[in-house]
């Protein structure tokens, strides 16, 4: 995942926001009962004084980091601001790089440091005038975080501060433009399987309706009533001005695991600009994909245009979590199952989703639960072009597509295989 250049995207509007420094009151509290909370533990495991040093792991952080983290701390209790943030920038890069050159942290307290490095980088930024460098701080220490304390904290700062933030960026009039495609590409009726294997779209249920299909314990196809988002997030332009200055996390490049395939840590505005307007233009342009993210939660604007509806959540109660899922066109999720029921539901654009029952598994080829697949629950085999020569037993495997439009809703029971691929740019959620 690469570095964003916060400087670069916020320097210029920095100079107009500085005045006298004035730090909200429950973002200062919230940072410091943060650290009195987490960062004792961190520090101890950081030098080797808790249990979990006894494991043999590869040490990406120096010990010496805890005393310049203990300094920077001081720094924020004095309120001297500049200070601080050049002693959290300098502590945040060492803890970014050890991110880059492992791929990943070894210890929980390498990434305890990072995120608490970020918010206090976060309030510094708001003590200097600067809501938007601020927002993207906390934006760094959100996509990190569980939900717990560091989640709470870096939302705080965003209910608190990204209304101004949003508010500067909007004034700059830079706007990505581009709409998401109303008809799927000319090559999306081709497929190798049959209609017979195709889900019937029936009508939005009603809550008896609903409860007796989920008994059944099979897909399901539907229309669900119209989202404001079905009209407001077609436009780009959109997005960009309500998100286009939040950091996300992207993947990007079309094989999972390939040499060229990274996840950066980007603006929207770039992930709009670069890969979305060229895809919905029809240009040629590199995949990207914003993967299972919680983006409602770190994006409470955009929350309001994807209400669930009442008689679903009479039938399910309230939503538990909900994830985005934007990107390019021909974005592939792998074959696999999940542990949980899924409601997919396609926002814009088109997908095709293939599926396979549980005991199909046999044909999957699916190897023991090893690294990422801990759960043993990814197939190798690309289900919609399979190599026959490389996994014969998949001939016999059962499978059913469905092609979703916007408005489709898909229902996925737990343990039902299934392989999701873009027709087109497309955005869904689950």
């Amino acid at each position: 995942m690469a570095e964003p250049d916060l400087d670069a995207l916020f320097g210029e509007d920095n100079a107009e926001e500085c005045s006298a420094p004035k730090v909200h009151p429950a973002l200062l509290a919230a940072v410091k009962s943060l650290a009195a909370e987490a960062w004792p533990v961190a520090r101890s495991e950081l030098l080797g004084e808790s249990d979990a040093a006894a494991v043999k792991v590869r040490l990406p952080l120096a010990p010496a980091l805890a005393r310049d983290v203990d300094l920077a701390l001081e720094a924020m209790n004095a309120q001297d601001w500049s200070d601080c943030a050049s002693k959290a920038a300098a502590i945040r890069k060492e803890a970014w790089n050890a991110l880059m050159r492992d791929k990943g942290w070894q210890r929980p307290c390498d990434k305890e440091l990072f995120m608490l490095v970020e918010l206090i980088l976060a309030l510094c930024a708001h003590a200097s005038g600067s809501p938007a460098t601020a927002v993207q701080h906390a934006d760094g220490a959100f996509v990190f975080a569980a939900a717990g304390a560091f989640r709470s904290c870096a939302l705080l700062f965003i209910r608190l501060l990204d209304d101004d933030a949003r508010r500067a960026y909007q004034a700059k009039e830079n706007a990505v433009c581009g709409s998401f495609p109303d008809t799927p590409p000319l090559d999306a009726s081709l497929s190798r399987s049959d209609s017979k294997k195709r889900l019937e779209r029936r009508p939005s249920p009603s809550p008896c309706e609903l409860v007796e299909l989920l008994k059944l314990r099979r897909p399901f196809l539907f229309s669900h009533p119209d989202w404001p988002a079905a009209a407001r997030w077609k436009s780009l332009a959109y997005l960009d001005g309500n998100v286009g200055h939040r950091l996300i996390p992207a993947e990007l490049g079309a094989e999972v695991g390939a040499a060229s395939w990274r996840e950066e840590l980007i603006p929207f505005h770039r992930f709009l600009k670069e890969y979305l307007a060229p895809s919905c233009f029809e240009q040629t342009s590199s995949t990207a994909y914003l993967a299972q993210h919680e983006l409602f939660e770190q994006c409470p604007v955009l929350r309001a245009d994807i209400p669930v509806p009442s008689s679903w959540q009479e039938v399910l109660g309230p939503p538990t979590r909900c994830n985005a899922w934007i990107g390019t066109h021909s974005t592939l999720t792998p074959c696999h199952w999940d542990s949980y029921d899924n409601f997919l539901a396609q926002v814009q654009g088109f997908k095709r989703v293939a599926l396979l029952a549980p005991e199909q598994a046999s044909r999957l080829y699916v190897k023991a639960a090893t690294g990422t697949s801990a759960q043993g629950n990814i197939s190798p085999v690309n289900v919609e072009d399979p190599d026959l020569a490389k996994y014969p037993e998949f001939a016999q495997a059962e499978v059913h597509l469905v092609d979703l439009s916007p408005g489709d809703v898909l229902f996925m029971p737990s343990g039902w295989w299934h392989q999701v691929r873009a027709l087109s740019p497309s955005i869904s959620v689950t």
